[in-house]
């Protein structure tokens, strides 16, 4: 039982992560999909908290989500542009 309750709450907080990202870099699920390497099926059940990503996934995301997310919650302007930018030059391609 508490395996399935961290389960269903990991499965949460990545939907909410992927939708604060979304919502700021202005990417499309599309998009987020193409930069993670995904289907984007399988982006659209992380960002509707339906299934967990895989850590692989859960790394690129957090990724994401510290480069965009907590700046601009900082009060600081930084860019989407700079993320994608990294994950496009294979910053976390070779991390898995």
């Amino acid at each position: 039982m508490l395996y399935n309750m961290r389960k269903k709450k990991s499965t949460k907080e990545y939907a909410v992560k992927i939708q604060r990202i979304l919502a700021l870099s202005d990417w499309t699920q599309d998009h987020m999909a193409d930069l993670l390497g995904v289907s984007n099926i399988t982006m659209s059940w992380w960002a509707r908290g339906r299934r967990t990503p895989k850590e692989r996934y859960i790394t690129r995301i957090d990724f994401m989500y510290e480069g965009i997310v907590v700046p601009h919650e900082a009060g600081l302007r930084e860019s989407a542009d700079r993320v994608e930018r990294e994950i496009l030059e294979g910053y976390l391609r070779g991390k898995d």
